[in-house]
C-alpha cells in the first residue's frame, strides 16, 4: 500500500474522487438545462476517454495492455457497459430532478457495492461498516424523500 506522510494513498484518491464527483454532478446539472442528456453524456464521455488514455500514457502503462487475459478483457468491457448505462440513467435523472435529491439516491451505490464486495469478493462487513452503511442509507433516504420548499 502506498503511503505519503503516514496517509494511505487510497484514502486521498477516494477523497479526491468524492470532490470530483460532486463537482461533476453540479456542472452536469447546470449543463443539462437545454441539452439532451444522451448528447451531454456523449460529449462528456469523449472527454473522459481522452483523460483516461492520457493517464495510461502518462503513467507509462500502455504496454501493460498486452498482459490482460481474456477474463480481464471481458470483465473490463462489461464494466464499461455498466458504467455507460449508469451514466445514462444518472443524466436522465439529473435532467428532470434536483441534483440535491438525485445524488443521494445515485450514491446508494456505496451500499450495493459493499454488499456485492462481501458476496463476490469475500470482503468482510464488520458491525462498524454495517452501522455506517445503514446510517448513510438512512441519510440518503431522508434527503431524497424530503419535501421541497
Amino acid at each position: 500500500m502506498f503511503t505519503h506522510k503516514g496517509l494511505s494513498m487510497w484514502l486521498a484518491y477516494a477523497a479526491g474522487a468524492a470532490v470530483a464527483g460532486a463537482t461533476f454532478i453540479t456542472i452536469t446539472k447546470a449543463g443539462l438545462s437545454k441539452v439532451d442528456p444522451t448528447l451531454a453524456l456523449g460529449v462528456q464521455a469523449s472527454v473522459s476517454l481522452l483523460v483516461a488514455w492520457g493517464a495510461v500514457f502518462y503513467r507509462g502503462k500502455f504496454g501493460s495492455a498486452g498482459e490482460l487475459g481474456g477474463k480481464d478483457w471481458g470483465l473490463l468491457l462489461l464494466c464499461g457497459a455498466i458504467s455507460g448505462l449508469a451514466s445514462v440513467l444518472l443524466f436522465l435523472a439529473l435532467k428532470d430532478g434536483p441534483a440535491s435529491r438525485v445524488t443521494p439516491i445515485d450514491r446508494l451505490s456505496f451500499l450495493v457495492a459493499a454488499v456485492l464486495a462481501a458476496l463476490f469478493l469475500g470482503e468482510k462487513i464488520t458491525w462498524q461498516v454495517g452501522t455506517g452503511l445503514g446510517l448513510m442509507a438512512v441519510g440518503a433516504a431522508i434527503i431524497a424523500l424530503s419535501k421541497t420548499e
